[in-house]
């Protein structure tokens, strides 16, 4: 009796051997199901960060799984974005060549390298934000179809300048009196510039003030007119004179802008000038007359 026990556990200990370095002797295994055909679409950077007006590029990696020795598919390819601005496709190399469809061979490792580039128009001036973009691929029985969600991350730019209005840097100006220079403040960047104010270095005693003497905001594009008041004073000298123009808000601050003006007399010291000289010249007429006639 004990003997059989002994028989049997060994017996039992050899099947549970065999079934572990030989399973498939001791169960029957279920044949290996193909994976069903599928297109991913990865991308390491999502999102993209550009300056207004610039190009954004996206690397990313289509990779079709399917049978391993079945036929290639060929994906069409669409972008799409924001209104007016564009987009084009290239390969990895070269990257001047653009596409609408890729071929795509089954595999279950390396995929084919793609580009995406998004532009805005010209004419726009996208304002700081994020602005989204989807790769579309899908074959063209549509059966197999992915999507990757894009992100351009648009940061602001900043550009101010200040030109004459008259397109001329020089004025006249008469002493002791107020005269006005006009220029325009630009705003060339992609969002608002706040807080400008206006200063300039001038010649001891001359007046310069500005109209308006501050702007709380300039949009982008905008053009903004400010009235430059110049006072020399009464006894400046005719002649020319340098004044620095100032222009500075809290994003950007504006090249110097320098200013010739030209002082003149003004027309009732002429008049004098003109009476002392017919003066002196009666005087001297006169005295010319009185020796004459001694």
């Amino acid at each position: 009796m004990k003997l059989a026990r002994i028989i049997c556990s060994s017996i039992l200990l050899l099947g549970g051997l065999l079934a572990v370095l030989h399973p498939g002797d001791a169960l029957a295994q279920e044949p290996t199901k193909p994976p069903e055909p599928a297109l991913t679409i990865s991308n390491k950077f999502p999102t993209v960060e550009v300056t207004s007006g610039e190009k954004a590029v996206f690397q990313l990696e289509l990779k079709y799984v399917g049978e391993l020795n079945g036929d290639p598919k060929i994906f069409d390819l669409k972008v799409n974005g924001p209104k007016d601005w564009q987009f084009y496709i290239t390969p990895q190399y070269p990257t001047d060549k653009k596409i609408s469809s890729i071929q795509l061979s089954p595999g279950f490792s390396v995929g084919e390298q793609i580009q995406v580039n998004a532009t805005p128009a010209y004419f726009l001036r996208p304002q700081p934000g994020d602005y989204k973009i989807t790769l579309e691929a899908s074959s063209q029985d549509g059966k197999i179809t992915a999507k990757a969600e894009l992100v351009t991350k648009i940061t602001a730019t900043y550009n101010l300048f200040v030109i004459p209005a008259g397109e001329k840097y020089n004025t006249t100006a008469t002493a002791g009196k107020e005269n006005v220079f006009s220029i325009k403040v630009v705003n060339g960047g992609s969002a608002p510039i706040r807080q400008l104010s206006f200063s300039a270095d001038k010649p001891e005693e001359w007046l310069v003030t500005f109209e308006p003497q501050k702007l709380d905001s300039i949009a982008s594009a905008d053009t903004q007119t400010v009235d430059v008041k110049i006072t020399p004073p009464a006894r400046t000298i005719a002649g020319d004179y340098l004044i620095t123009l100032k222009t500075s808000g809290t994003e950007a601050s504006a090249e110097k802008l320098e200013l010739r003006v030209t002082v003149e007399t003004p027309t009732i010291w002429g008049w004098v000038g003109i009476a002392i000289v017919v003066v002196v010249i009666v005087g001297l007429v006169l005295t010319f007359r009185q020796l004459s006639r001694r």
